[in-house]
């Protein structure tokens, strides 16, 4: 989704994400973690993770979004990975998903 002029969310990596993965993820829980190296601060790596879903096969959903900054200040996916919480009784895993 493109930036119009002036708006403030592409200059952090955290809302970039957010925006991506959807604002409204379904889950009760929500988790965001940022790495960002301390010596480069134009590399991030976003995880944003929604747990708690009603559902009985999926649990969550969980997003691993990789951003660079430009020259511009301006934050930009450069790759993205999608993945569903399986909740079988007895064991719980991420399955990788497709992102089209």
């Amino acid at each position: 989704m493109p930036a119009k002029e002036g708006q403030a969310w592409p200059q952090e990596a955290i809302l970039v994400a957010l925006r991506f993965a959807g604002e409204d993820l379904k889950g009760h829980t929500k988790t965001i973690e940022v790495r960002m190296p301390p010596e480069q601060r134009n590399e991030a790596v976003v995880t944003v993770t929604a747990s708690g879903y009603l559902v009985d096969a999926i649990g969550g959903e969980r997003w691993r979004l990789w951003l660079a900054k430009g020259a511009d200040g301006l934050w930009t996916i450069k790759r993205a990975l999608w993945a569903q919480l399986c909740s079988c009784p007895g064991s719980q895993f991420y399955l990788p998903g497709k992102y089209t």
